[in-house]
């Protein structure tokens, strides 16, 4: 009962809603609405904290997974991630002020490991929903869900995430809905790969990469910590 009630005052702290079936609710009134009556309140634990840049969630990803990053300046970083210096700077100054990347003088450690897991599935499905999504399909025919697994997507600098990047980890799981990540600026080699049409209802969501292409996996799936926070 004790850690229940302390992960209720951590929630209340953070403004951050909350149900218990038949017992106890709570919900933040800090929130404004608009001009056309909708909220615009935002969870203050991701954006106060920066978790809504993706430089950020870059960063960290970047730095669980691959330790050894750690030992390189803000100008390597840059370059490994594609951002900007300013940008590689104000995420380090971002993840320090949460205690998740502390330091003594250049050398830099992560910080607890239940801290940073809680803090990268918030930025993860922040980034999947308003970021990275570029859109849902379906398949032009049925087959698709009989030889999705024989598709190279090496072909079109993209990876298998989701579940069906557990299924092909697992040798065991079916997924149901398909996640594909795209290094890909065009949308047409993927499509014609894949063989899909736009869909807002589809089973196969498309998503851009955010991590460098080295934390992948040989056979087509994305980075195994991506595939556990999903």
């Amino acid at each position: 009962m004790l850690l229940i009630e302390k992960i209720k005052k951590q929630l209340r702290t953070n403004k951050i809603g909350f149900y218990e079936i038949n017992q106890e609710f709570f919900f933040p009134l800090d929130f404004k609405l608009n001009r056309q009556g909708k909220t615009n309140y935002k969870n203050n634990m991701i954006v106060s904290k920066g978790f809504r840049a993706e430089s950020v969630a870059k960063l960290l990803l970047y730095f669980v997974a691959n330790p050894d990053a750690l030992k390189r300046n803000q100008r390597q970083l840059a370059h490994d991630l594609d951002i900007s210096l300013g940008a590689v700077n104000h995420a380090i100054h971002s993840l320090k002020s949460m205690r998740l990347l502390l330091s003594s003088g250049p050398t830099k450690y992560l910080g607890k490991f239940d801290d940073l897991v809680s803090r990268w599935r918030h930025s993860l499905f922040d980034l999947q929903a308003k970021e990275l999504l570029l859109g849902k399909f379906s398949p032009l025919n049925d087959s698709f869900y009989k030889e999705w697994k024989k598709l190279d997507l090496g072909k079109i600098n993209s990876c298998w995430g989701g579940e069906p990047a557990a299924a092909i980890r697992t040798k065991y799981l079916g997924p149901e809905v398909y996640s594909v990540f795209t290094y890909n600026d065009g949308m047409s080699e993927i499509l014609k790969l894949l063989r899909l049409k736009k869909d807002p209802n589809g089973k196969i969501e498309l998503y851009k990469c955010f991590w460098p292409a080295s934390l992948n996996n040989k056979d087509n799936t994305a980075l195994i910590l991506l595939l556990i926070a999903s």
